[in-house]
């Protein structure tokens, strides 16, 4: 199609034949095939791109809470580290708190 548009315009604007620029195939351009092992790749590069992040996320979102729940320290009947307990609290309650679970009286 290239040679035969080439001609056409050459012939056009009135340029003498001997002149002419001459179009010839180097090499059948062939046919494309679909690579399916690249967007199988690709696809699985996000999910594990994706898994890998939803896992730092709860991670650094469970540390932000545990750090959070550290610093809030001080709550009615926590011991601290001197074995200390709270005076409003009943001698027999222990409160137990954990970042992960809520907070709950628990019995000696």
């Amino acid at each position: 199609m290239a040679a035969q548009l080439l001609a056409e315009r050459q012939r056009a604007t009135g340029a003498p034949q001997a002149s002419w620029i001459r179009v010839s195939p180097l090499t059948d351009a062939g046919s494309a095939d679909r690579k399916t092992i690249s967007t199988i790749r690709a696809l699985v590069s996000v999910v594990v791109l994706g898994i890998a992040a939803t896992v730092l996320l709860a991670f650094t979102v469970e540390g932000m809470a545990r750090r959070r729940a550290a610093r809030a320290g001080a709550w009615a009947g926590v011991r601290t580290d001197t074995g200390a307990q709270a005076a409003d609290a009943p001698e027999h309650a222990v409160v137990v708190a954990s970042p992960t679970l809520p907070r709950r009286v628990a019995e000696r």
